[in-house]
């Protein structure tokens, strides 16, 4: 079995006085792809946040390769190799694709290769290699999602986040950021996927955990999770 690549342990996450995240653990495995799973509201986002560090725990602690990441800021974590595709993708609008990529390469150990990683995204994405010199802001929703993948990718990750990658894309765009999730696991990249598509979730991933209002309710393999009884009457409508 991997060794741990991350591991959550019994985090508190607070938005003022509103707790979100009560006592909440689970770790991804070096190699995996992990899916966190829940319905609007549950914590899936905070959980995101507090990994990176711009929602940090008021109790437990978040450890990457072993480190606890405490006393980690969110730029530095980036340089441990996380990286994170947040929800609605939040791209720069109004600077071009060319550009939103070459500022995913920021970090000191990514800047000097911003060439090969730019080459690397294009091969992936050949139409943004197309789109390179258009705002971001003028792309369909797809090829916002697109670059927001290869922006996080522009900094080498050996981990990373992805929050909501189909949601608001037309079935056709889900099966191709589906397979591209895929092809980066197969490049060795560890992932873990937030989505509410479960059914696509447990189809790309090895293993599944389920939050409800903030604590973990539920976990086990992905094939052992789209058979449990509860889950396919709550999220599969079966």
């Amino acid at each position: 079995m991997s060794e741990a690549l991350l591991q959550v342990q019994a985090i508190d996450v607070a938005y003022g006085d509103i707790q979100v995240l009560h006592q909440l653990s689970f770790e991804v495995r070096e190699g995996e792809i992990v899916t966190l799973l829940g319905s609007n509201g549950a914590g899936k986002t905070t959980t995101l946040r507090a990994i990176t560090g711009l929602r940090p725990p008021s109790a437990g602690d978040i450890r990457f390769r072993g480190q606890s990441l405490q006393a980690v800021p969110p730029a530095a974590r980036a340089s441990l190799g996380m990286a994170l595709v947040p929800e609605g993708r939040e791209l720069w609008a109004q600077l071009t694709v060319r550009e939103n990529l070459e500022l995913g390469a920021y970090g000191p150990q990514a800047r000097p290769h911003i060439g090969r990683n730019l080459e690397r995204v294009f091969t992936l994405f050949p139409r943004l290699a197309e789109r390179q010199k258009q705002v971001a802001g003028s792309l369909s929703g797809g090829e916002q999602q697109m670059c927001a993948i290869g922006r996080a990718l522009m900094s080498e990750p050996s981990f990373l986040m992805l929050d909501e990658p189909s949601l608001g894309l037309a079935p056709l765009l889900v099966d191709q950021v589906m397979k591209t999730i895929a092809e980066l696991h197969a490049g060795g990249i560890t992932i873990l996927l937030v989505e509410q598509n479960l059914h696509r979730a447990l189809e790309v991933s090895q293993r599944g955990f389920v939050i409800e209002t903030g604590r973990l309710r539920l976990q086990g393999s992905s094939a052992e999770l789209a058979e449990n009884p509860e889950i396919r009457a709550a999220y599969l409508g079966l």
